[in-house]
């Protein structure tokens, strides 16, 4: 069971890469991206969601942050 909880958060992590890769983008960018058919109402869980795998993928030294008028956005760096 853990096991499958690991891969499952990988394979999110790895499509949240893949969103910053394809556009520089916010954690409520990348929440909708995520969970487009999310209610209204449950978008503080979305985006905790991303901020989190956001949050691995900078520790890994995929991604970095970079704030633009009170907004974090979300960039790749290059490899």
């Amino acid at each position: 069971v853990i096991d499958r909880i690991v891969q499952r958060h990988e394979r999110r992590t790895l499509k949240v890469l893949e969103c910053v890769r394809k556009k520089v983008s916010t954690p409520y960018e990348i929440s909708r991206e995520l969970f487009p058919e999310l209610a209204h109402e449950h978008i503080y869980l979305a985006l905790s969601t991303a901020v989190g795998h956001l949050d691995v993928l900078e520790e890994r030294r995929h991604v970095f942050a970079e704030q633009t008028g009170g907004v974090t956005y979300y960039a790749p760096i290059p490899a």
